[in-house]
């Protein structure tokens, strides 16, 4: 009955998920932890295993129709950040690029070079970047995209930037995660650079609830702590 795989599913988005990939996705992350890793290796390993390069190649694919109706499902990004003052020789830096279903909006508006971002799922970046190429003068507007597994910063290589873009991203980061970007983020903003940035918030007691291996409900307290 519908009521009863209703009441076994839970808040996951199926009983096969609450009881069989979410139990599987923790034993994973805690082996990829004994073995030295951490999360955010871990996470990355994740995203790339979901990356098909072969669907760019096959346009007519079931896959790629799910793909192209994610990829141009994105909010209105960049009006939003024009309504901060963002204009085409600003420079902008995504914290969080994946596919660059954003990122594709700010590179095409910005000038050639102002564009950065970076993301823990190189295989997304190399998907997104050719799909993209296919698609505008990518190569034109000369993005800079970083694969990476720390949030350091350091790999900005010392350049500052006068806006800082992160959408859907820290509601899968772990709350110390979140702390060291926003302790290391600093060294990448310009004097009174714009901060612009999602997050899940929840009516809870506590500033922070996990929901599941890779989703966090942080409140608004937690950030302004």
């Amino acid at each position: 009955p519908v009521a009863v795989l209703d009441w076994l599913r839970g808040d996951s988005n199926s009983v096969r998920h609450r009881f069989w990939f979410g139990p599987t996705e923790y034993l994973s992350l805690w082996f990829h932890r004994l073995r030295g890793g951490n999360y955010l290796t871990w996470y990355a390993r994740r995203m790339d295993g979901f990356v098909n390069v072969e669907t760019l190649d096959a346009e007519d694919s079931d896959a790629m129709r799910r793909f192209e109706y994610y990829i141009n499902g994105d909010p209105d990004s960049l009006g939003i950040a024009k309504s901060f003052g963002l204009r085409p020789h600003h420079t902008l830096h995504e914290f969080g690029v994946g596919f660059l279903r954003t990122a594709q909006h700010f590179i095409n508006y910005l000038d050639a070079g102002n564009f950065s971002g970076n993301d823990a799922s190189n295989a997304r970046i190399e998907f997104g970047s050719e799909y993209f190429r296919r698609k505008m003068a990518f190569d034109a507007k000369r993005p800079k995209l970083i694969a990476n597994t720390d949030n350091s910063f350091d790999w900005m290589d010392g350049c500052k930037v006068d806006y800082f873009w992160s959408l859907a991203v820290f509601v899968h980061m772990p709350p110390e995660d979140i702390e060291e970007t926003f302790n290391n983020m600093r060294k990448i903003l310009k004097p009174n650079a714009v901060v612009l940035f999602t997050y899940s918030e929840r009516a809870v007691d506590r500033n922070i609830e996990r929901y599941n291996v890779k989703d966090w409900w942080h409140n608004f307290a937690f950030y302004a702590e």
